[in-house]
């Protein structure tokens, strides 16, 4: 058995940053298209294509912000009574197939 002892902060908030910022891309931007495409009268259809894109940058920003206070605060709890044990193997050649 293996133990995470510690997270690296900023690289856990790179990752999460840009895995949020893609997931609100990919949901958020299509259903602003589609609404304003079908002229749907409600909030969302008229925000405009700057807040469209704004609002992406946000929810990547927060979960920036989020992940690196998550791995700090696991990085205090795994110091105090211990990490994450894993059973991790090696990868061969062939495992891909």
């Amino acid at each position: 058995m293996k133990e995470l002892k510690q997270i690296d902060m900023t690289s856990a908030a790179k990752v999460f940053g840009i895995f949020y910022f893609l997931i609100s891309l990919i949901v958020f931007v299509p259903i602003v298209l589609v609404l304003s495409i079908f002229d749907i009268s409600t909030g969302l259809a008229n925000i405009g294509v700057f807040t469209a894109l704004l609002i992406p940058l946000l929810y990547g920003f927060i979960g920036m912000v989020g992940a690196f206070l998550a791995s700090f605060v696991y990085n205090v709890i795994a110091s105090k009574v211990g990490g994450i044990k894993m059973k991790v193997s090696e990868e061969t050649e062939g495992d891909y197939d």
